[in-house]
């Protein structure tokens, strides 16, 4: 999305896409705000929906996740 503001529009499109009406993102972490909300059964339909997705089910079922070694980076400055 190349930004947050970007993949919360995303968010959104996808709530309006699924016919929720008592959902809003304003953020992509979910951190308080208090025109951040969700209803419990919109948050049901919004899991299904991740389920649905087999790249999210996935992710959601994993139960272990290795990564390779970080490799740290040097900032050179002028």
């Amino acid at each position: 999305a190349g930004s947050e503001e970007k993949f919360v529009e995303l968010m959104n499109a996808k709530i309006q896409e699924l016919g929720l009406t008592g959902t809003k993102f304003v953020n992509a972490s979910g951190l308080h705000n208090k025109n951040h909300y969700s209803t419990a059964q919109d948050i049901a339909v919004i899991t299904k929906a991740a389920m649905d997705n087999e790249t999210c089910r996935e992710v959601l079922t994993a139960t272990k996740y290795t990564t390779s070694k970080t490799v740290t980076a040097r900032l050179t400055t002028a």
